[in-house]
């Protein structure tokens, strides 16, 4: 049986992304972490525009711009919310809290999670981003 060297490449970068996925300072439990976090920051972001956008509506003159603020703030919420109810099956393993899950199991969903949805995560933290240059930028159209 010959191996060759692009064989051996692939088999060290397999073991080299297995390594990472596990390693809990930047493995697949911090990026998991970090994305639920900024996404739970952003909801409450969300929450603080949504109540300033229901009292500009008030305002006839910014009526229009509130219901867009409002329109992007819906947006943002259903997105964010269904990557959370997608990831909610990665808390007991991935969350603050993983000593209820056996190690066996938790390195089970650490490695799923970085093959299946790091780069999501990724994404999902570039659309909240994106989300939050439009919600922004339409904040600073009502200060001009």
């Amino acid at each position: 049986m010959l191996v060759s060297i692009g064989d051996i490449i692939d088999i060290i970068t397999m073991i080299t992304k297995v390594y990472v996925a596990l390693n809990d300072a930047r493995g697949s439990a911090t990026d998991y972490r970090r994305t639920i976090e900024d996404i739970k920051r952003f909801h409450e972001q969300l929450d603080q525009i949504e109540r300033l956008a229901v009292s500009l509506a008030q305002n006839h003159s910014a009526a229009d711009l509130a219901s867009s603020i409002r329109e992007n703030v819906q947006l943002a919420r259903e997105t964010t919310g269904e990557y959370l109810s997608e990831m909610k099956k990665y808390e007991q393993a991935l969350g603050n809290d993983t000593e209820k899950m056996n190690a066996i199991k938790r390195t089970f969903w650490k490695i799923d999670w970085f093959f299946r949805h790091r780069a999501e995560a990724s994404e999902i933290s570039q659309c909240l981003q994106a989300h939050r240059v439009n919600i922004s930028t339409s904040l600073h159209l009502l200060n001009m």
